[in-house]
């Protein structure tokens, strides 16, 4: 039944985690958000902070803290910025508990990067509020076509807001990567000036 396989998933990450087996135990948490209505980084966050105060060893504290980290990585990827700023004391604390210096000293980097991710995702709201009652608006579009190609990766509908930007480069560039250069050369040279458009502009969605 399915409240004997949610007893049974729930046992099993207990079990995992009593062992040090985190690997498994995070496993078993993403079973069980596949098959019932929990909330997965919450009870990964929970699962990470029941850890760390388990760890007996650095190892198992630096376990904790790449667990961790990549946990943030997900939610940022995901735009739940909240949830990735609540694992920054736990990534500083698990990496003062393995003495691992390198962690601990890119938690600022870390967290002014969610900040600034913040910023971003803020002004894209605003910038799609702002498309809704003008779709042409030009500055709107800029801001809303930097965020989805140059922060999100979404070149298809990034491209699409920038080619009605308001800037005259990333304009040009969206017209010509629209029509598809066909000669190796024509390629490599849009390449060159996306890049070089992308170190730009990235993070300035505001």
């Amino acid at each position: 039944s399915p409240a004997e396989r949610f007893v049974l998933i729930r046992e099993s990450r207990d079990l995992y985690l009593r062992t040090g087996a985190l690997k498994a135990a995070l496993a078993a948490v993403d079973s069980m958000a596949a098959a019932f209505a929990i909330d997965a980084g919450a009870a990964k966050e929970t699962l990470l902070g029941d850890a760390l105060k388990a760890a007996r060893t650095p190892a198992e504290a630096r376990g904790v803290a790449d667990g961790a980290l990549v946990l943030l990585a997900e939610a940022a990827g995901a735009d739940e910025l909240e949830v990735a700023k609540k694992l920054l004391p736990l990534i500083d604390a698990a990496a003062g508990r393995a003495q691992d210096s390198g962690i601990a000293a890119g938690v600022p980097e870390l967290r002014a990067d969610l900040a600034e991710r913040s910023k971003s995702a803020k002004d894209y709201r605003e910038a799609r509020w702002l498309l809704s009652i003008n779709e042409n608006d030009p500055v709107a579009s800029l801001r809303a076509g930097r965020y989805l190609s140059f922060l999100k990766g979404d070149w298809a509908e990034g491209l699409a807001h920038l080619a009605r930007g308001s800037d005259p480069i990333l304009l040009k560039l969206a017209g010509e990567d629209r029509t598809a250069p066909r000669s190796a050369a024509a390629q490599e040279a849009l390449g060159t000036a996306w890049m070089q458009a992308a170190r730009k502009f990235s993070g300035r969605a505001g």
